[in-house]
């Protein structure tokens, strides 16, 4: 076996490190989730969650279950943003116009959507299910998928962080682009021919 990296395209490090934490903290937090909405992104709980702290929930992304988008998509606290196309102005937006980005999956590879959020320096929970600790080290905060209590303090130790470590920025553009991975693709090939 050979690893290959999850990766960013290049394009998104001009927007790099443009999060600023809001101003006005009074109003309510803000979570935004972008990935596919299914069972394994464990969405039901992060609406949950939000509705207990009182937090404003955004979801962006394409809908693979329309039985938890019903669900989700009743809810008062959360707004169903759509797809959005990486890299647009839109997708900038939602992430530099929340507080924290949240993906609390019952597992992950890790989420593009996640790299590409720690570019822009958004705070980040994520997952302590699958590999996402071998992508992010100590540079986010983790929950435990199958704990309310687990994502919603990792949410709020987010909200008092306010900001990714920069130097965790860097480290993505040198480990984690998509030419990174091509770097291995094409060294895999070298060995086998």
């Amino acid at each position: 076996f050979e690893k290959v990296v999850n990766g960013v395209n290049k394009k998104i490090f001009k927007f790099s490190k443009i999060f600023r934490q809001r101003k006005n903290i009074q109003k309510k937090p803000k979570v935004l989730f972008c990935g596919n909405i299914d069972r394994r992104k464990n969405l039901i709980t992060l609406v949950r969650c939000c509705e207990k702290a009182n937090y404003d929930l955004t979801v962006a992304g394409g809908i693979r279950d329309q039985e938890i988008f019903k669900i989700i998509n009743s809810k008062d606290n959360l707004t169903y943003f759509g797809e959005y196309i990486p890299y647009s102005n839109d997708h900038i937006n939602l992430l530099t116009n929340h507080d924290v980005f949240c993906l609390p999956s019952f597992y992950e590879t890790p989420g593009l959507a996640a790299l590409e959020a720690a570019v822009v320096g958004i705070p980040i929970v994520i997952t302590e299910e699958g590999c996402t600790k071998e992508y992010f080290e100590d540079s986010v905060l983790y929950c435990n998928p199958n704990s309310d209590e687990s994502i919603l303090n990792s949410i709020e130790n987010a909200l008092i962080k306010g900001y990714l470590d920069y130097e965790f920025i860097e480290y993505i553009s040198e480990f984690y682009t998509w030419e990174k991975a091509a770097q291995q693709i094409n060294s895999i090939y070298e060995k086998v021919l």
